[in-house]
């Protein structure tokens, strides 16, 4: 089996005035044209999803930040869950972004877990 590299998405969240970017790569099979999320092409191995590719050349795709929730917060610790549309698959990606202070410094981190971060869109409106 052998993998095209179709897309990257960039991911972007203000908080506090910074923007925090994640981006990932998403790759497709030869075979019946899976898409898969690879964190490191060059080591470990690609993680199936659940739907297909585009079969468009390889291109870069800005998410759209489409929700975004407060669901945990004390005085070192905001958690929050946001939602981005990937409006060339009709799918959403699911992550934490997460705010942490120890020790009087402040440190973010923009967490997208694995395959189960990926969802087909319901039919609902987002």
């Amino acid at each position: 089996m052998n993998f095209t590299k179709e897309v990257e998405y960039i991911f972007n969240y203000e908080i506090d005035g910074q923007t925090l970017t994640k981006s990932e790569y998403q790759f497709v099979d030869d075979i019946d044209n899976r898409r898969y999320r690879w964190v490191n092409p060059d080591e470990g191995y690609p993680q199936p999803l659940q739907y297909g590719g585009t079969g468009a050349e390889f291109q870069q795709i800005e998410a759209e930040l489409i929700g975004e929730s407060l669901v945990y917060q004390d005085n070192r610790e905001e958690i929050r869950v946001v939602v981005y549309d990937l409006k060339d698959v009709d799918v959403v990606m699911i992550a934490n972004v997460n705010k942490i202070t120890m020790q009087g410094n402040i440190f973010y981190e923009f967490i997208i877990n694995n395959v189960t971060n990926y969802h087909k869109k319901l039919g609902g409106v987002f």
